[in-house]
């Protein structure tokens, strides 16, 4: 596909909501790929491919690893149980806690970069990863 010569903003919260349509959440610039939308792993994987695809972006030179935990791995589960929200029942919310210092012990990674809706409009707009500096 070409890539859209005048993209804005609303272009990519178009695609955001055409993607995860049980996403409810508002819609920003600011909003985390990883910890907003809830997407990791071969999930975030299937949905920057799409991504690429629809706008046309080269995200060969894409770090993946420094943003996403790889599927099913430690860290996947520790950054799970620390990043994402938490549940309100306070028994599940203790347990996911738990469950986290658990993963932490074997997980490779701790941390990971942010991904935002404004990192992929900025990509959209260049035809390119758009690293952040």
């Amino acid at each position: 596909m070409q890539r859209p010569i005048n993209l804005e903003p609303e272009g990519i919260f178009t695609f955001v909501r055409r993607e995860l349509p049980d996403y409810k959440g508002e819609l920003s610039m600011s909003t985390r790929i990883g910890e907003d939308l809830r997407l990791i792993g071969d999930d975030a994987d299937e949905f920057l491919d799409k991504f690429s695809k629809e706008f046309a972006v080269d995200l060969s030179e894409f770090p993946f690893s420094d943003y996403f935990p790889d599927e099913g791995s430690a860290s996947m589960h520790f950054y799970t149980g620390r990043q994402m929200n938490r549940p309100e029942n306070p028994a599940l919310s203790l347990l996911q806690k738990l469950d986290s210092l658990i993963w932490g012990l074997f997980a490779r990674r701790h941390s990971f970069k942010t991904l935002t809706v404004q990192d992929l409009y900025e990509s959209a707009r260049t035809g390119k990863w758009h690293p952040k500096f």
